[in-house]
């Protein structure tokens, strides 16, 4: 009897140390996954901030070889640049056609989820490109502040979110 009883209290031993390894399996496994959302969430937010430094390099060379092709005559404080407008449907001064209607590959350029569609103005303070994130996004804001940081003195992001991008400042 005192042979079983022995048997007993070890197999209840082995239980429980199996017990505490797959407690501690779980544990783990919890702590890793923790890991990578929180690193997802980064990664989020590089890979969309590279994706809006590409759409801003795009927009900012579209324009500027707008304006290099101006020869018309001086009104009003950036002329060789299209007035404001939704990019969609933008014309580019020197021969009056749509800048992003496929013309050269460049199409309006579509921002990440969540924020908005790029704006486009030129008045007497600048030609300049705008993006708003939502306030309630908790990586809208750090995505504007990377790109911000990256374009450095050529863009600043305010805690609206929102991203300015100059193009051309007098």
């Amino acid at each position: 009897m005192k042979m079983q009883a022995k048997k007993r209290a070890g197999g209840f031993a082995l239980v429980s140390y199996l017990i505490g390894a797959v407690s501690l399996v779980i544990l783990v496994g919890t702590v890793l996954s923790a890991s990578q959302y929180g690193r997802g969430s980064s990664d989020r937010v590089w890979v969309h901030a590279n994706a809006l430094l590409n759409q801003t390099e795009m927009l900012r060379s579209v324009l500027m070889e707008c304006a290099s092709r101006y020869g018309g005559s001086s009104t009003g404080a950036f002329p060789a640049f299209p007035a404001t407008g939704a990019l969609a449907s933008i014309t580019c001064p020197a021969d009056g056609q749509v800048l992003l209607a496929g013309r050269a590959g460049a199409f309006v350029p579509v921002p990440p989820a969540g924020l908005s569609a790029w704006s486009y103005v030129n008045d007497a303070t600048s030609v300049r490109l705008e993006l708003t994130g939502n306030a309630t996004d908790p990586t809208h804001q750090p995505i504007l502040d990377m790109v911000a940081s990256r374009l450095g003195g050529a863009a600043q992001s305010t805690s609206a979110p929102k991203l300015t991008v100059l193009v051309v400042k007098p």
